[in-house]
């Protein structure tokens, strides 16, 4: 035989009483702490303030009315390298060497020719394969280096420059690293 438990709560002009078994009781309470309860004089729950609300966000549009292409799944790309079959010689020869142009060229390279990387796409994915690079330093190199890289710039404030290596650069870096 369970016993019968008898609770009553209240909280500003709300109150609850709940009558029945514990485990009854119990979960009636829960759903009720779950749902937080309105305080009539905020219209919030429990006296917190309101959350934010979000705005909707459209996707970016090209001067065309196209929607701009996807950013770069820098997670994708750092698990492409590890998986592949040179990646120890990617580490000895790129990876873990000092030159900071070498280590920007190298995701730029293997990221491939059609797609424009950002600054901070490149940091996401070295820093993804264990690079500590801060992305001021890798801002700086790609500025010193800018004869060997291609650049493309989104359109709008805030808006970031996208970098490529050209062709010339491409094909040294690859004889560079045994392509």
């Amino acid at each position: 035989m369970s016993s019968i438990v008898k609770v009553k709560l209240q909280h500003g002009q709300h109150s609850i009483e709940v009558e029945g078994s514990y485990e009854e009781a119990t979960k009636l309470l829960e759903r009720y702490w779950a749902s937080e309860p309105i305080d009539a004089g905020s219209g919030h729950g429990k006296g917190e303030a309101k959350p934010p609300t979000k705005k909707a966000v459209r996707p970016k549009q090209q001067a065309n009315g196209e929607a701009a292409a996807p950013k770069v799944d820098a997670n994708e790309w750092a698990n492409t390298i590890k998986d592949d079959p040179r990646f120890d010689t990617f580490q000895t020869k790129v990876l873990h060497q000092k030159d900071v142009y070498n280590k920007l060229a190298f995701v730029a390279w293997y990221i491939g020719e059609s797609i424009h990387l950002s600054s901070g796409d490149i940091h996401r994915i070295l820093e993804l394969l264990g690079v500590k690079l801060s992305l001021p330093a890798i801002s700086t190199c790609l500025s010193k280096n800018s004869t060997k890289f291609l650049t493309a710039a989104e359109k709008g404030p805030g808006h970031s420059t996208l970098y490529k290596l050209v062709s010339k650069a491409r094909k040294e870096f690859g004889e560079f690293v045994g392509e």
